[in-house]
C-alpha cells in the first residue's frame, strides 16, 4: 500500500522550484513594471492637465486686468471719491428730510454710474465676482442712505461721521480691492 520511491524523480525538485519561482518573480515584475508605467502616465496627465490650466488663468488674469480693470480704475476712484464729499454736503445747517432725499439721490446715482460702468461688466467675466462686488456696493449704499436718514445719527459731529461714514466706505473700499486682489481667473458662476 505505501510505496517509497528511493531514487525516482517525480518532479518537484529544488531546480523544478526554482523554475517556478522565477517565472513567478518575472510575471510580478511585469506586473509591477505595467502599473509604473501606468501610474506615471497618469501622473504626467495630471501635471500636464494642471500646467494647461494655470495657462489658462494666467491669460483670463491678463485680459481681467487689461479690458476690464485698467480701463475702470478712473471709475472706482470717482466713485468712492464722490462719496468722500458727503462730508462737505452734510456741513452746515441741520439736515431737513429734503436734504437727506438729495444726498441720498446723490448716492444712489453715483452707485449707478458705478454699477453701469464697471460692476455689470463683472458678469461677463466671472458671475461669483460681480455678485459679490455688486452686494458691496449695496450694502455701502444701503448703510450710508441708513445712516442719512436716521434722525438720531448726528452725522455733523465728526467722530459719529467717520464711524457711520467714512469707516463704511473705507471698508467697503478694502473689500473692493480684496475681492479683485484674491480673483484667481477661475469661474466660480
Amino acid at each position: 500500500m505505501f510505496q517509497v520511491f528511493v531514487g525516482e524523480d517525480h518532479g518537484f525538485g529544488l531546480k523544478e522550484i526554482s523554475q517556478i519561482a522565477q517565472v513567478v518573480i518575472a510575471i510580478v515584475n511585469l506586473l509591477l513594471a505595467g502599473y509604473v508605467f501606468y501610474y506615471a502616465k497618469g501622473k504626467d496627465r495630471r501635471v500636464e492637465q494642471q500646467a494647461s490650466q494655470l495657462h489658462e488663468q494666467n491669460i483670463k488674469l491678463q485680459w481681467f486686468k487689461e479690458l476690464v480693470l485698467q480701463p475702470n480704475l478712473a471709475c472706482i476712484k470717482n466713485f468712492f471719491t464722490a462719496l468722500d464729499t458727503l462730508e462737505r454736503k452734510i456741513a452746515g445747517s441741520p439736515l431737513a428730510p429734503n436734504d437727506r432725499q438729495e444726498l441720498s439721490a446723490f448716492i444712489k446715482s453715483e452707485s449707478h454710474q458705478y454699477r453701469k460702468a464697471f460692476v455689470d461688466l463683472l458678469y461677463g467675466v466671472d458671475t461669483g465676482l460681480g455678485r459679490s462686488i455688486k452686494d458691496n456696493m449695496d450694502n455701502l449704499v444701503d448703510s450710508l442712505t441708513t445712516a442719512i436718514f436716521d434722525a438720531t445719527i448726528n452725522l455733523k459731529d465728526p467722530i459719529t461721521f467717520d464711524k457711520e461714514v467714512r469707516s463704511k466706505i473705507a471698508e467697503s473700499y478694502n473689500l473692493l480691492i480684496s475681492l479683485i486682489y484674491n480673483y484667481k481667473g477661475v469661474n466660480k458662476s
